[in-house]
Formats: structure tokens, C-alpha cells, sequence
């Protein structure tokens, strides 16, 4: 048999997981069929599950693709020394425009949260998920120029704050768009009132 270079297993593994990832943002996972996931990728089925042994395994790499894929577009912002309340601003801002852009990666978001319920394996990965994505927070947090005086636990507490309130503001801008057309200004408002920023402060 042909052996297959690492470089294009990979290229051709995440092409299998894009493909899913539009399938079930259209049809969501239940209703997805691998031959869909076919029809989308373009090879056979047999070729799909070379590299992933159910539709199951496909699912929970899309999973880890996604949320990984999310937090290196937050800490790509993150440079150490920079004042706090730039790092927030620039991430948050950047996530978001990154969450209006890809409606398929919304759609795959809210597909993960509705099958956390029923599955305890995918709520289990999603709270390490959750976890990483606070750990890194709270790493560039305590990088920031001006963070030096706080304790480990207000850092800790901005970095939770951070991350519910995007996570939230992402969920109910979907119906409440209000909420994603005036981001820019809540995100300010919420940034300058976790930091305690008094009015004209700069």
C-alpha cells in the first residue's frame, strides 16, 4: 500500500473535519450522514474513515479543531507588557468579528453546547476546553504591564469575567442582534468597569 506523507494526512484530515463542520452546521449531527460529509469533501467514504472510525470520532475532532482554532485567534493578540486594558480590548474585539464572520463556526458552537447536555464525554471536553481558554486568559492577564498588583485571584476573576461575558455575548447576539451590532461599546463599557477606570481616565 502507498504510504501517505504526514503533511498531507493532516491536510487531508482537516479537510474531512471542514467538510463535517458545514454538514452539521446545515443539518446538525443527528441528521448528518457520512455519505453527506462525502459529498462535500469529495472522497470516498472509505477515505473518511481511513482517518476517523466513525462519525462519532469525526464529531469530537471537529470539537477539539474549533475550540482549539478559537483560542490561538485570542492569544494572538496577547503580547506581554502590553497595558491590560488593550490586550482585553483587542481580544475581545477580534473574537468577535472572528464569531460574525464564521457562521458555521456559531452554528457548530451551539450544536457542542446542545450535545454537552445529553453527553457527558462532550461536556467533559468542553470543561477542559473552557479550562485551557481560562488558563491562557488568565496567563496573558497576568503578563500585562499594569496587572503586577493584582492578586492571583483578582486576575483569576477578570479572566472568568472575560470569558463569560464573550461566550454570552455571542450566544444572545444571535437573537438579540442589537447586542452584536453595538459590541464594540459594551465591550469598552465592560472592559473599563472590571478594571475599575473612573470616567476620562486614560
Amino acid at each position: 500500500m502507498q504510504k501517505v506523507s504526514k503533511g498531507r494526512e493532516t491536510n487531508r484530515k482537516e479537510e474531512i473535519i471542514r467538510a463535517a463542520a458545514i454538514c452539521f452546521a446545515k443539518k446538525g449531527y443527528y441528521n448528518t450522514t457520512m455519505d453527506d460529509i462525502v459529498e462535500v469533501v469529495g472522497i470516498s467514504k472509505g477515505g473518511i474513515y481511513w482517518y476517523f472510525k466513525s462519525k462519532r470520532e469525526l464529531y469530537m475532532a471537529l470539537l477539539e479543531h474549533r475550540f482549539d482554532e478559537a483560542l490561538s485567534v485570542v492569544e494572538s493578540v496577547f503580547i506581554e507588557g502590553r497595558p491590560l486594558r488593550d490586550i482585553l480590548i483587542d481580544s475581545g474585539l477580534l473574537v468577535h468579528r472572528s464569531v460574525v464572520e464564521d457562521e458555521v463556526f456559531f452554528t457548530n458552537t451551539l450544536e457542542f453546547l446542545s450535545e454537552s447536555v445529553r453527553d457527558k464525554h462532550v461536556a467533559e471536553k468542553l470543561g477542559e476546553f473552557y479550562e485551557k481558554w481560562l488558563n491562557a486568559i488568565l496567563g496573558h492577564v497576568s503578563s500585562a504591564s499594569d496587572a503586577k498588583e493584582m492578586t492571583l485571584e483578582e486576575r483569576r476573576y477578570i479572566a472568568m469575567s472575560i470569558l463569560i461575558f464573550i461566550h454570552g455575548t455571542r450566544l444572545a447576539g444571535k437573537v438579540y442582534r442589537e447586542i452584536w451590532d453595538d459590541f464594540e461599546k459594551l465591550w469598552t463599557f465592560f472592559v473599563d468597569r472590571i478594571l475599575c477606570r473612573r470616567e476620562g481616565e486614560r
